[in-house]
């Protein structure tokens, strides 16, 4: 009777042994493990790409609030906006004439600023070093460059 065995592939053979049983020497797979490294590497760059799609996905949500946190003002006017990171947002104008026009807010989840007083809801994104709020107009601000006016009586 005899049994026919079915050689491993894997294993780079070399001579046989002088002595009993005659079994073969081995040095190392033939693929010096390169196959279970390429693997390794292809399952590591997978779980990697997952987790940053995953944080993506998160910081999409909560990343805008992070975006637009700070102090903002409309180039050569005397209009503020104040974001804070808990969301609640300020915006006060002083026209030319000196009347103060002000007003609170909330940064809501989908990337708006809801006005209080009548003064509607406007779209936040950012633009480059800036903040654009868009409603019936649009409006780019860029960093605050002067502090605001005591006269905005801001409450934050």
């Amino acid at each position: 009777m005899s049994f026919f065995i079915a050689s491993n592939k894997r294993v780079q053979r070399t001579r046989s042994s002088a002595s009993p049983p005659h079994s073969p020497l081995t040095r190392h797979p033939l693929d010096d493990g390169r196959v279970q490294s390429a693997l390794m590497t292809g399952l590591l760059l997978i779980a990697v790409t997952v987790s940053c799609a995953a944080t993506a996905q998160h910081s999409a949500d909560g990343g805008l609030a992070a975006s637009v946190v700070g102090f903002w003002q409309f180039p050569d006017r005397w209009v503020w906006i104040k974001v804070l990171q808990d969301g609640r947002a300020f915006q006060c104008r002083i026209d030319p004439a000196g009347e103060v026009f002000r007003s609170q807010g909330v940064l809501t989840s989908d990337g708006k600023i809801k006005w209080q007083d009548n003064w509607g809801t406007e779209t936040v994104v950012r633009d480059g070093d800036g903040l654009k709020l868009t409603g019936k107009r649009t409006f780019r601000y860029l960093p605050a460059k002067t502090e605001m006016k005591p006269a905005c009586n801001a409450p934050f």
